[in-house]
This record gives structure tokens, C-alpha cells and sequence, in this order.
């Protein structure tokens, strides 16, 4: 599965314990965990047992609403499934991820951020933070695509990050014209 560590490229580890959520961070511990907001309470066994094919997410299983029991496993393994949705190019599979599992179960900025700084969105150039770690970049399919999610704190960090007309650097084919 991907999203790797941003640092080191290793690959990342759910952490339930010493945390109050369920995290993702590498063994190195290059980075701060990536907190889910899924408190370890919560029963992530039905969403891997239905969810989770050869260390995978099974994007047939998300063509579909989730029932209740898998949403806590699709918020913690939300950097998996928004990595799987940014990359996938068969339109009924991206609509139907979005539609059953972005917009009801992305909540969490950490995890967005994260993602949006990761390879899978490509960039010509890769701007760096001071910890020499890549900048949150989108291009404006995306934008539009996230900005309909439920969570107004994603919105929130679209428009705090790329502006509220979704001014983003160009990516991808866009990047390489």
C-alpha cells in the first residue's frame, strides 16, 4: 500500500498505541504521526476484513456505501484510500470513491496534507518546507473534487492552502505544457 514515509520512503505503520488515534508514521520515526481522528477505541476489524485485499485497498469494496462498522476502518486507512482515489484513472471507480467514502468519511486535515504533499500528485517543480519535506500541492480537478466532501474542516484547508478560487500551481499535464 502507499502513501510511504515523505522523509525515508519507508512504509508507514498503524499505530495504536501511545497515541489517542489511530496514526500512520514509518518506523524511523522520520515524521510526526499522521493522526486519522479515529480514537483507538474505535473497531477497525470489519474494514480489513472486508476492505483490505493482499495488503491493498479493494477498490470493489468502496463501489459501494459503506455500512457503519466499516466507517472507523475507512477513516484510519483514509491516506491509503485518498492515495488509491488521486491515482485512479477509471472514472466509474474514482466517482465511486469519492461519492461513498471521500465525501462521508474525510475529516481529517493531517491526512489530506499528507497525501497532497506525496508523489501522487505530480508536480513539474516540488517546492519544500523547511524540514525539506514537499509542500501540499492539487491541481484544479482536484480542488473541485475535494472541496465537495462533507467536512468543513477539509474545506476550510483547501481555501487556507490554495485559496478560495482553488488558485493552485499547475500539475501534472498541466505542469508539463
Amino acid at each position: 500500500m502507499k502513501p510511504d514515509c515523505l522523509k525515508c520512503g519507508s512504509v508507514l505503520e498503524l499505530l495504536n498505541e501511545g497515541v489517542l488515534n489511530y496514526s500512520w508514521q514509518c518506523r524511523g520515526q522520520c515524521l510526526p504521526p499522521i493522526d486519522t481522528g479515529v480514537a483507538i477505541s474505535e473497531d477497525l476489524a470489519p474494514f480489513e476484513r472486508d476492505g483490505i485485499r493482499d495488503r491493498n485497498i479493494d477498490h470493489s469494496f468502496l463501489a459501494s456505501p459503506l455500512a457503519d462498522s466499516h466507517a472507523p476502518g475507512a477513516k484510519a486507512y483514509m491516506p491509503f484510500i485518498l492515495h488509491e482515489y488521486i491515482s485512479c484513472t477509471y472514472g466509474p471507480c474514482f466517482s465511486s470513491m469519492h461519492e461513498n467514502v471521500l465525501v462521508p468519511y474525510l475529516d481529517s486535515t493531517s491526512v489530506l496534507d499528507y497525501v497532497l504533499r506525496s508523489p501522487v500528485v505530480y508536480s513539474a517543480s516540488e517546492a519544500r518546507d523547511r524540514n525539506d519535506i514537499p509542500r501540499p500541492k492539487v491541481y484544479p480537478e482536484l480542488f473541485t473534487w475535494l472541496m465537495r466532501v462533507k467536512s468543513s474542516a477539509i474545506q476550510q484547508y483547501l481555501v487556507r492552502t490554495f485559496g478560495a478560487n482553488g488558485d493552485v500551481v499547475p500539475t501534472g499535464e498541466q505542469a508539463r505544457e
